[in-house]
Parts: structure tokens; sequence; C-alpha cells
């Protein structure tokens, strides 16, 4: 699970992660982060550093792709 951490720890944090991988960070300190996790390997998800479960403590996750590739045809230059 990602447990909430702070900003020197989180990316360690969501490395060492059993199930989730971080392949990218927004400018606000947001992670993408692709599973590793048997059922939902592939997937990406966006973790949200400002919002956790309040039971758990855990990073709350929204899926964004289903896949590395549907993922990279998401993105788009901002200009």
């Amino acid at each position: 699970d990602l447990h909430l951490c702070d900003r020197r720890q989180r990316q360690m944090c969501i490395e060492t992660a059993k199930d989730y991988l971080a392949i990218a960070e927004d400018p606000a300190g947001n992670y993408v982060c692709i599973s590793l996790n048997a059922e939902t390997y592939g997937n990406i998800y966006f973790c949200n550093h400002e919002y956790e479960d309040a039971e758990t403590g855990t990073l709350l996750m929204d899926k964004i792709a289903s896949s590395f590739s549907e993922f990279l045809n998401l993105l788009y230059l901002d200009e």
C-alpha cells in the first residue's frame, strides 16, 4: 500500500510499495503510478498526495488508463 509520507520520503514510499511503481511526478508533487499487481497489472493511476483514506492512511489513487500505451495517447503539449 502507498502510505502518506512527507515530501522527502514520498518517492521512496511509492517506489518500495509492493504493487505500484511511480513513473512520473507532476509539478504539484503528485505521482503517476503503474500497477504491478497481478489483477490490475499495467493500469495507470494518478496518486494525489493530498488525499488519503481515513481508515487506512493510504493515498487515494484514480485510474487514468488501462495500459501504458493508452496513457501515452492521453498526453498532450500544454501551450
